[in-house]
């Protein structure tokens, strides 16, 4: 039965005004406003970009460059995705949108909007990158552990040929001391860590440490910076009279002279999590190890360094290979050797040792960088090694050799079931009368995604001088299997 339209009529007014229709249209008007201003907001991204130009130089990553159109006179078909990326880069207001977006998710969440920084208890920031090692999440293997050591006293086998003392100093995660002021949701992992499992390995094979873990550890101060990864002064120096005692090199008190505060020093990790609107951390200047002239480099930071001591008393001269950590170390070190030569190039070239008449060698690593002893092992001439073959075998091993400057670049990767019963890699160079017989390092390879190719603990590499070789002089292999030294039939190369 149909409704008068008079009574129709009456019904929608009653829905008018008892709120039907109203909230719908209400809804409708909201939602075009909506999608009005996001639309207005991206563009004001894009089109402010002119008047609202970022500091790249505050940034901590390489920024996507503008994309071009055209490549090689044809169309750039993926202009629109390098585009974006372009645009996600440089949008205008990004660093101050990040900044608060950081700022707060730390206040009232006490979580970080990156991987990269970790927020923690009373102020402190830690780098994600250790959390890993914290947690005892991806330990490294046996073998790779095995190889960093074993590494660690060729080197130190060098440079005690050469008359120089050589100490480790493997400087600690952050958390690794201070996990107290870790989020309560990261538990630490349990058992021994890397560096405990390494520290065996080294007592085994006899190569000179200093336990940084213990000796900061024993400290009731705090020693590392809130805002940054690395050590405060005080936590450096500790470090530097333990390596110091280690190397039998004397030196005066720096901390009871005065000190100074930099008051413009902003951590690593308030840079990550704040592009801008950073908050300086106070850091503590020893003006009594400030005594030394640069001769090479004008800041600690530089890649590589070389100082004179202004302390007429000081003797010896070192050759530090390091890292971000050694930064720090650089006025401490400078000012109690005669000469130093600082490097942070890798691989290690230990040709330094004998070109800077050092009497004393450093070699200063992260925790979280270990795995490096394994996978970049230094560049040097392979030690001369007397060997009585106990046999040989068939074995099907791939070489390669490659022009490594003043060396060739001898390498490799045994099979897995050659590798895990080897102590010894040796190179053969064949002579007019006999065989001479160089030592390798042991070499992880880590793992190509790209290329399909998997990793290896087993992987080997020597750098013989090309003095030491003619074009045309045969190269073979032979390792130590099971306590016999076998020379490997058909495994060999031919120096170009």
């Amino acid at each position: 039965m149909s409704c008068p339209k008079h009574f129709k009529a009456i019904q929608d007014s009653h829905d008018d005004l008892s709120g039907t229709a109203l909230p719908s249209k209400l809804a409708q008007a909201a939602s075009v406003l909506f999608v009005a201003c996001v639309l207005l907001l991206c563009a004001s991204l894009f089109l402010c970009m002119p008047l609202a130009p970022q500091d790249e130089s505050l940034e901590l990553q390489e920024l996507h460059e503008y994309p071009q159109p055209v490549l090689d006179g044809h169309a750039n078909v993926g202009f629109l995705a390098q585009w974006g990326d372009w645009f996600n880069d440089h949008f205008a207001f990004r660093q101050q949108l990040i900044t608060v977006n950081s700022y707060l998710q730390s206040s009232l969440l006490v979580t970080s909007p990156t991987t990269q920084v970790i927020v923690g208890r009373e102020g402190y920031l830690f780098y994600g990158g250790t959390l890993a090692d914290y947690q005892h999440s991806n330990p490294l293997s046996d073998r790779a552990l095995d190889n960093a050591a074993f590494n660690l006293a060729l080197m130190q086998e060098y440079v005690e040929s050469q008359g120089a003392r050589f100490v480790l100093a493997v400087a600690p995660n952050k958390n690794s001391l201070y996990g107290r002021y870790m989020p309560y949701y990261y538990l630490p992992g349990e058992g021994a860590g890397n560096w405990d499992r390494l520290k065996e390995r080294l007592d085994d094979r006899g190569v000179q440490y200093v336990d940084l873990f213990q000796v900061l550890g024993d400290s009731k101060s705090e020693l590392y910076l809130k805002t940054d990864s690395h050590w405060n002064t005080q936590g450096a120096y500790l470090g530097f009279c333990a390596i110091a005692e280690k190397l039998a090199q004397s030196h005066l008190d720096y901390s009871t002279g005065a000190v100074s505060q930099d008051t413009n020093f902003v951590g690593d990790l308030e840079a990550m999590l704040y592009p801008v609107g950073r908050t300086p951390e106070p850091v503590e200047v020893y003006e009594q190890a400030r005594r030394f002239d640069w001769v090479k480099g004008a800041v600690a930071t530089d890649a590589t360094i070389a100082t004179h001591s202004q302390d007429k008393g000081m003797s010896g001269s070192l050759v530090a290979y390091r890292d971000s950590f050694g930064n720090a170390l650089v006025p401490f070190l400078a000012t109690a050797y005669h000469q130093a030569f600082f490097s942070k190039l890798v691989p290690y070239d230990l040709g330094a040792v004998s070109r800077e008449g050092a009497t004393a060698v450093l070699v200063e690593r992260a925790e979280r960088h270990l795995s490096f002893f394994a996978t970049t092992p230094p560049i040097m001439e392979a030690p001369r090694r007397a060997l009585v073959m106990d046999g040989s075998q068939n074995a099907d091993v791939s070489v390669q050799i490659e022009d490594n400057g003043p060396y060739w670049r001898i390498s490799g990767r045994l099979p897995n079931d050659w590798g895990q019963g080897s102590e010894s890699v040796y190179l053969g160079l064949a002579g007019p009368l006999n065989t001479e017989w160089r030592e390798a390092f042991w070499y992880t390879i880590l793992a190509d995604e790209e290329e399909g190719e998997p990793g290896s603990d087993y992987g080997f590499v020597a750098n013989v001088s090309k003095s030491a070789v003619a074009p045309g002089q045969s190269i073979s292999l032979a390792v130590t299997y099971r306590s016999q030294t076998l020379e490997l039939k058909g495994c060999s190369v031919v120096v170009p």
